[in-house]
């Protein structure tokens, strides 16, 4: 395709594409169509439109459409828009300029497309038929979603996966001339699961991303700074806390709102803390104070409580006194980070339970 389109050119393409559009697509197919290309307009994400057009072209005669929506694609995100794009099942497969198969042994400098593999690896071709819409087999993890590649966790034995000598520990860096340098895992579900031919280049690697929790941090409001302030634990509050008070919350009247927020609770590894006041409330007349920690209520001690159960006695009990320690924050909230912890492929065991970091290539 020529760098320079006329104007002339653009209209021709644009009649080709109404007319194969209309041929092969509902109107409702149209309409999502016209909006996944007017959203890529807007956004120019060409992985977006390239998801959006599988999706709304689920079948190969109507990914022949491809053709056609290739002629608008701008030149400079053709190169990507090919990547993508799944001309493998098309109908009428599009014929693009050819590139060399991989070496069973190390990289290649591939004609026409930059593939700066990492790291030292067996590369090899996989191939996998399924003319027959079996479940292939395999299981797979990581994506960009996680910022790795993608990664195969379970090879189930006897399976078409395993049939076609794909291992647990192979990386995926290609399929169907797609890269996947870059893909998010519910994009290769989607280009996976429409493939009856299958041709993966993969990397040998041994090992399979695992998943733990590494830690937790919490962000506090400090109400004298007035603003957000980090902290990895609780820890942090307990560095200001001033002396302990009683506060005498009785309602003069049943009815009496009490005029004051909580945050925190024990499903949050957290005491409970007030983090707002009403004005002219009652919690304000009595001298509850934003930024203080509630140790106990009526003897109920407050340092290992739920919040729904905090509240619930702070609804039925007639009699309120509270034991409170200015700490001068209150919760904000928490943040929980996570890393990989690889796995050796050799360690773990044949057919085994699949965790719901897996997807499965089952249909």
């Amino acid at each position: 395709m020529s760098s320079s389109v006329g104007v002339d050119d653009r209209k021709n393409y644009l009649k080709q594409f109404y007319r194969k559009a209309h041929q092969l697509l509902s109107g409702a197919e149209r309409n999502l169509l016209h909006q996944s290309l007017k959203d890529y307009h807007a956004s120019r994400r060409v992985d977006m439109l390239v998801s959006d057009l599988v999706t709304i072209l689920d079948s190969s005669d109507k990914l022949d459409l491809l053709r056609e929506i290739r002629n608008l694609i701008p030149f400079s995100h053709l190169q990507q828009f090919d990547r993508l794009a799944p001309y493998a099942s098309m109908s009428n497969p599009l014929q693009l300029p050819s590139v060399k198969d991989y070496s069973l042994t190390g990289s290649s400098n591939l004609e026409g497309i930059d593939l700066s593999y990492r790291g030292d690896g067996m590369y090899r071709v996989v191939v996998i038929d399924n003319d027959d819409r079996e479940a292939m087999g395999f299981s797979l993890r990581g994506g960009a979603e996680h910022a790795i590649g993608v990664f195969v966790s379970e090879v189930e034995e006897g399976s078409l996966a395993d049939l076609a000598g794909l291992k647990t520990g192979d990386q995926i860096m290609e399929a169907n001339s797609v890269l996947f340098d870059n893909i998010s895992i519910h994009s290769v579900q989607k280009m996976i699961l429409g493939c009856r031919k299958l041709r993966m280049v993969v990397k040998e690697t041994g090992m399979v991303p695992g998943y733990k929790v590494q830690k937790e941090q919490m962000s506090w409001y400090d109400t004298r700074s007035k603003r957000i302030v980090m902290a990895s634990s609780e820890d942090a509050a307990t560095q200001m806390r001033g002396a302990t008070m009683l506060v005498d919350l009785t309602p003069v009247a049943k009815s009496q709102p009490l005029g004051f927020h909580i945050r925190g609770g024990n499903e949050y590894n957290l005491g409970i803390y007030v983090s707002e006041i009403d004005p002219g409330s009652l919690a304000e007349t009595r001298g509850l104070c934003v930024g203080q920690q509630i140790i106990d209520v009526n003897g109920h001690s407050f340092c290992d409580i739920s919040h729904r159960k905090a509240v619930a006695i702070f609804k039925s009990e007639r009699e309120l006194l509270l034991t409170v320690q200015a700490v001068g924050r209150y919760p904000a909230y928490k943040e929980m980070y996570a890393e990989y912890n690889w796995e050796s492929s050799l360690e773990r065991p044949k057919n085994s339970k699949c965790s719901y970091l897996d997807f499965i290539i089952a249909m």
